[in-house]
C-alpha cells in the first residue's frame, strides 16, 4: 500500500510569512514540514506519492525519487482539489483494487498506522482528534457504533474534526475513481457516500496542527519538539 500527500495547494493564507515556497516546505526549525510528515511515514510504508501543484518543482528538487526508506514519486493536481488530485492519481497511475492512506500536506498528527491501515482493511476510515475549542474547522458527527455521519462544514458545535489523515479502502476507492467531476474535496465526497459506504471514525490522540494560517505555522516554528 501507498501513502498519498496532498501537497498541491495554493497556500494563499500563509503567503504573508511564507511566500517564495509551497506551504508543505514552510520551515521548521530548518527543514521542510513535508519532511515531518515523510519521517512519520518511514519505517511503515515503502512508497509515498506526493501530489503537486503550486511551485510543486521545488518539492522534487528537494527530495527527488527517495527520502531515507521510501522511493518518492510525484503526481501533478492542477488545483483538482483534494478530491480531484486523488481521482487523478487513480486515473492515470494507480491499481484501483489497492487501498491507500491519504495524509494531508499541511497538518501533522500521530496516527496509528496499525489501526488505520491493518484493522479491518475493509473499511474506509477518517483520522479525527479532539478540540476543545473548534471555531476554526467544521465538525464530524457520528453514530453510536463509530461510523460516520457526517463532515460538516458549518457545525462548529461538534469538538471533533477532521485530523486529516484517511484510509480509503479499494471499496471508497472505486467510488472516487467513478465519480463524474474533475475538481471535488475528498471531504465532500466522503460526506456524501459515507450513507451507503461505511467510513469508521478513528480518534486519535496527541497533538495536532494545521498549518495553513501565519498564527499556527508561527507556533509550531516555536514549538517543534512538542510535535515530533
Amino acid at each position: 500500500m501507498k501513502a498519498f500527500i496532498l501537497a498541491g495547494g495554493l497556500g494563499t493564507r500563509l503567503r504573508t510569512v511564507v511566500n517564495d515556497r509551497p506551504k508543505p516546505m514552510a520551515l521548521i526549525n530548518g527543514r521542510p514540514f513535508l519532511q515531518l510528515i515523510l519521517d512519520k511515514l518511514e519505517g511503515n510504508f515503502s512508497q509515498a506519492v506526493i501530489s503537486i501543484g503550486y511551485k510543486g518543482e521545488l518539492i522534487k528538487n528537494y527530495f527527488k525519487d527517495r527520502y531515507k526508506g521510501l522511493s518518492i514519486e510525484y503526481t501533478e493536481d492542477s488545483l483538482l482539489g483534494t478530491g480531484g488530485a486523488v481521482r487523478n492519481y487513480l486515473l492515470h497511475k494507480a491499481k484501483r483494487d489497492d487501498p491507500l492512506l491519504v495524509i494531508n500536506g499541511d497538518t501533522l498528527v500521530n496516527f496509528d498506522v496499525i489501526q488505520l491501515c491493518d484493522i479491518s482493511p475493509d473499511i474506509t476510515k477518517l483520522c479525527v482528534i479532539s478540540q476543545p475549542e473548534n471555531t476554526r474547522y467544521g465538525g464530524i458527527e457520528v453514530d453510536s457504533k463509530g461510523n460516520l455521519l457526517s463532515i460538516n462544514k458549518d457545525n462548529t458545535e461538534s469538538k471533533l474534526i477532521n485530523a486529516g489523515v484517511y484510509y480509503l479502502s479499494p471499496k471508497i476507492i472505486n467510488e472516487i475513481y467513478s465519480f463524474k467531476e474533475e475538481k471535488f474535496s475528498l471531504d465532500d465526497l466522503i460526506d456524501k457516500i459515507c450513507v451507503k459506504v461505511t467510513v469508521k471514525v478513528i480518534e486519535q490522540k496527541g497533538k495536532f496542527i494545521d498549518i495553513g494560517i501565519p498564527d499556527d505555522y508561527l507556533y509550531l516554528t516555536k514549538h517543534y519538539n512538542e510535535y515530533i
